[in-house]
């Protein structure tokens, strides 16, 4: 069974309805399903249309599958959540994971109740804190950030340019007027977009922490096997286990939408599907990434790690010679997927996830349908700072064995069509002559 997806869950992102503009709520949530946890975060409460909601409302970004959904947050006007609609016993939120339903209890002094939404659901309290400080020191954890960029980001060159410096300035005269996480989580991904990175791969977010191993499923339709993936890391066992499963299919549809990794693991599935051994790509890791793409001579000199599917062992490789190349391996004809490949991908499918699907278009095998990938090929690490705080911070970028660097330009899909449509369109595609 699969675990919940990363982009389904709604990790707790919140709005509310303000009894008057300015006050400050402390509002805690919580998930029926264990992997959503517990989450505290005080909310700034401002006047902006009828009733008085905030539009700018807070997302804190937090909970145990946190990383990869940072990638994909599209701010608007600075706003996170919008709150769509409020009455006295619901809200509609939408959000960067779909829409929440909150039904709510009201009383003088707080808003409780129910929410619900992507197929998961939990509780909710808010409570009005009038004479409330902010939550944080956000200038100090400001600092506590960029000192950890300073010390560990994979373009230390970026952090020396004017543009980064006029921005960070800018950065730290408005953070003494944060008053909320969600003012800045914002501050701080409008920050970064200075280093040209993908939306956001670097950023500060609470109570962050990376998912677990890999997690994988099956699914017949007729005589096709649609294998699903979501989280892609060490996990060997469960890759293996669901090709097995698709062997006799007389197709397959490799369903990345939403997957991503973190290291070399997801070279395992080429294994299934490539009819021979071959370098894929390199991760450049810090102030080498700096010079771009290795030239061909010194490319084929580096030491190819086939088989590397450790992420301990990936980060070992990285650390000792600042770059570590990837090679997927490829089982005999007979035990490897050999029928019609349906790829498909959308703008969350993301890190090395991506690298995998570059490889199986590049050597045509199968056809990528869907939107565009995320184009965030990059290993991200977690630095912890104060109260729970965490630095998200690019260490090594991903290039394809050709020279091509994904970060901020993913994968284009042979065929073009919404994500929701992906499925049917390959099912489509296959059923055809």
């Amino acid at each position: 069974m699969r675990a919940p997806s990363l982009f389904g869950l709604p990790l707790l992102l919140a709005a509310c309805v303000a009894p008057r503009s300015g006050d400050p709520w402390l509002g805690e949530f919580w998930g029926d399903e264990p992997a959503l946890g517990r989450q505290r975060v005080k909310l700034v409460l401002d006047e902006a249309g009828e009733g008085g909601s905030r539009r700018r409302a807070l997302s804190n970004l937090t909970g145990s599958r946190l990383v990869a959904l940072a990638e994909h947050v599209a701010l608007d006007g600075g706003a996170l959540v919008e709150v769509r609609d409020a009455q006295p016993a619901s809200m509609r939120l939408g959000t960067p994971v779909g829409e929440l339903v909150l039904e709510c209890e009201r009383s003088a002094s707080a808003i409780e109740g129910r929410w619900s939404g992507g197929g998961y659901a939990g509780g909710f309290r808010w409570t009005r804190e009038p004479d409330a400080a902010p939550l944080e020191d956000y200038p100090a954890l400001l600092e506590e950030f960029v000192a950890t960029l300073d010390e560990h980001f994979v373009h230390p060159a970026r952090l020396a340019t004017g543009e980064w410096r006029d921005a960070l300035a800018g950065a730290r005269e408005r953070v003494a007027w944060v008053r909320d996480d969600f003012e800045f989580v914002g501050l701080v991904v409008l920050l970064v977009r200075t280093l040209g990175m993908p939306d956001v791969s670097t950023n500060c977010l609470r109570m962050a922490a990376k998912p677990g191993e890999t997690d994988a499923e099956v699914e017949w339709i007729d005589d096709v096997a649609v294998v699903r993936f979501g989280a892609v890391q060490n996990g060997v066992g469960e890759i293996d286990a669901v090709f097995e499963e698709a062997l006799d299919a007389r197709a397959v549809v490799l369903d990345l939408r939403g997957s991503f990794g973190y290291d070399l693991t997801a070279a395992r599935m080429l294994a299934w599907l490539v009819p021979e051994s071959k370098p894929v790509g390199y991760m450049l890791g810090r102030q080498r990434a700096d010079a771009g793409p290795l030239p061909p001579e010194q490319r084929d000199r580096l030491p190819v790690a086939s088989g590397a599917y450790q992420f301990d062992l990936y980060r070992k490789l990285l650390a000792r010679n600042g770059v570590t190349a990837g090679a997927c391996e490829s089982w005999s004809e007979d035990e490897r997927v050999t029928g019609p490949l349906m790829v498909l991908v959308d703008e969350r499918t993301s890190a090395a996830v991506e690298g995998a699907v570059e490889y199986l278009q590049h050597i045509d095998r199968g056809t990528v349908v869907g939107a565009e990938t995320a184009g965030a090929a990059v290993d991200a690490e977690l630095f912890p700072l104060s109260n729970g705080w965490v630095a998200v911070v690019p260490v090594a970028v991903w290039v394809t064995w050709e020279g091509r660097m994904l970060q901020g330009a993913g994968v284009v899909p042979d065929v073009r069509v919404e994500p929701e449509e992906a499925l049917d369109v390959a099912l489509e595609l296959l059923a055809s002559p």
